[in-house]
Parts: structure tokens; C-alpha cells; sequence
């Protein structure tokens, strides 16, 4: 028994009462068809058929290979070396600043430390810090 019909059986055993919305509609789920599509059926494949397929492939395979190996080799040799913008711009947005934080912790002389002064970061931080007792 499929789901939609455990539904529509569902809700004419619920028609008389004044709770049901959807009595309505059980007429019209029950002739909606199956819930679910049919698979396709697979045909039948002969051993010669299989092997030409296979032999194909292969051969797709070895072009495919042989192509982009001379691409690639190419390639390297007018690029020059390589290099990764994207990974340098990744490093300086972790490196530079975890620095700069360092070095104002480190030296209450440091830019940053007086920066943090005059914000009153530093009396923010100083005054979490101090035990409560």
C-alpha cells in the first residue's frame, strides 16, 4: 500500500468530522497516479556490445590523458613559477594582524598599545581582568 493511498484512506475515515479540511480533496488524490516514478528499464547489452563500449573508452581515456599531459607541459614551461596570490593574501590577513596584536601586547610602547590607551580598550581589558573578590 502506497503512502498517498494510506492518506486518502485516512481522510474519507475521517469525513464526518467537523475537524477534516481536506475531505475534499480525497477524491482527487486518490487518481493522481503512482507516488513515485518508474525505474527505466535497462537493455539487455550483448558481451560484443560491452567490449566495443569498453575499447571506446578506453581510448577516450588515453586521448584525454595524452592531451592534457601535453597541455600541462606546456603550459609549465611559458609560466614560469607559480604562484598563489589567493594563499599570500590568506597569510597577510592572519599573519599582519595577529602581529600587530602581539606586538602591542608585548610593548606598552608599540603604536597599537597607545592606540588601545587612547581608546580605552587597555582600562577595558585591565578591568575584566582584576578578580571580582
Amino acid at each position: 500500500m502506497s503512502l498517498n493511498s494510506l492518506r486518502v484512506a485516512g481522510l474519507v475515515a475521517n469525513a464526518g468530522k467537523s475537524h477534516c479540511k481536506f475531505i475534499q480533496n480525497a477524491r482527487h488524490l486518490s487518481s493522481s497516479g503512482p507516488a513515485a516514478p518508474a525505474r527505466p528499464v535497462r537493455q539487455a547489452v550483448t558481451k560484443e556490445e560491452r567490449a566495443a563500449r569498453r575499447a571506446a573508452r578506453k581510448e577516450q581515456a588515453s586521448a584525454v590523458i595524452s592531451n592534457k599531459g601535453a597541455v600541462s607541459g606546456e603550459a609549465a614551461k611559458s609560466a614560469g613559477p607559480s604562484f598563489d596570490a589567493s594563499r599570500m593574501g590568506w597569510y597577510a590577513a592572519v599573519i599582519i594582524p595577529t602581529a600587530l596584536i602581539g606586538w602591542g601586547i608585548v610593548d606598552d610602547d608599540s603604536p597599537l598599545a597607545q592606540l588601545s590607551r587612547m581608546v580605552g580598550l587597555t582600562d577595558a581589558i585591565e578591568e575584566y581582568a582584576v578578580p571580582s573578590r
